[in-house]
């Protein structure tokens, strides 16, 4: 990266967002803090961009760039990346986020994008250690450690789980929640409906998604849980369903006729494989101990 190092200080009034920015820009004491240690210090980390008609686009450097325009400073330190395919600058921008922030502080959305847009890049660039090696010299954190060995053969979505502790599951699960539209996405930051939920609904096609907007949009109390969207999946998905049929589906209070809840016998051979369940002698107290685990299990999957 020597050859594309060199600092320029451009003005701020040239500089435009990532075209398809999947992260939100922050807002309030973050924002605020970052804008104090702006005017204290100035910008510590120089933004990378590409140019673009009119100016140039921000491939890393969103937040330094707002808060460098808020703090009143006219221009800021930037490394100009003309050499990069859309891929690579996918790649950047993705990358760039997610060494600086804490995956645990995005939302669903920002995971979604980010994971599928991590997955793409290593599925059709090979592993990126050389873009990766580069970021980390413009970026202080612990994360260079995450960078593997290039000799080191492991599938995409392999290598995407490992990288953010994530299991494989959750791992495909974002990668096709990053399928929902925008207003979807939204929805489910603000926690109008579970993530399961959604995962399910990303399965349909968009213009059916837009349905589904636009159902929830005309009466604020219809709610969507993970049967409803199990069951909008199902139909629509076999192109038995219109937009009467998503809107009767929504606005229905009541668990649909045609899904149905299978009661599942657990023998005496799956009890005694556990020595947990020794100690309990009633089916209340089985029940209870089942319950709570299945609780914990589904609360860290998802």
């Amino acid at each position: 990266m020597e050859e594309h190092t060199e600092i320029k200080q451009l003005p701020i009034a040239s500089l435009h967002q990532y075209h398809n920015h999947p992260f939100k820009l922050y807002t309030d004491k973050r924002l605020d803090d970052l804008i104090e240690s702006v005017k204290a210090n100035g910008i510590l980390s120089p933004l990378i961009v590409r140019t673009i008609d009119g100016g140039y686009e921000i491939l890393s450097g969103h937040n330094r760039a707002e808060a460098a325009r808020l703090a009143g400073l006219d221009t800021v330190p930037a490394i100009i990346r003309d050499d990069l395919t859309d891929e690579s600058a996918a790649f950047i921008v993705t990358e760039t986020n997610l060494l600086q922030r804490s995956f645990a502080d995005l939302s669903h959305s920002e995971r979604a994008n980010a994971l599928a847009a991590h997955y793409e890049a290593i599925k059709h660039q090979g592993q990126r250690n050389d873009l990766l090696c580069q970021l980390s010299e413009f970026i202080d954190t612990d994360r260079k450690q995450t960078v593997r060995q290039s000799g080191e053969k492991k599938s995409s979505d392999q290598q995407t789980a490992e990288t953010y502790g994530l299991s494989a599951r959750n791992v495909s699960r974002y990668v096709r929640l990053s399928k929902l539209i925008k207003p979807l996405q939204e929805r489910l930051d603000n926690n109008e409906f579970p993530f399961l939920a959604g995962v399910e609904l990303a399965y349909i096609s968009s213009k059916q998604q837009g349905w589904i907007e636009k159902v929830l949009n005309e009466n604020e109390g219809y709610r969507i849980d993970v049967p409803k969207s199990a069951l909008l999946r199902k139909t629509l998905s076999s192109e038995e369903l219109d937009y009467i049929g998503v809107k009767t589906i929504v606005s229905s209070n009541e668990m649909p006729e045609n899904i149905t809840t299978q009661g599942v016998r657990i023998g005496n051979k799956m009890l005694l494989k556990y020595d947990y369940f020794r100690s309990y002698h009633t089916e209340e107290e089985v029940e209870n101990v089942i319950d709570k685990a299945l609780a914990l299990y589904f609360n860290q999957n998802q």
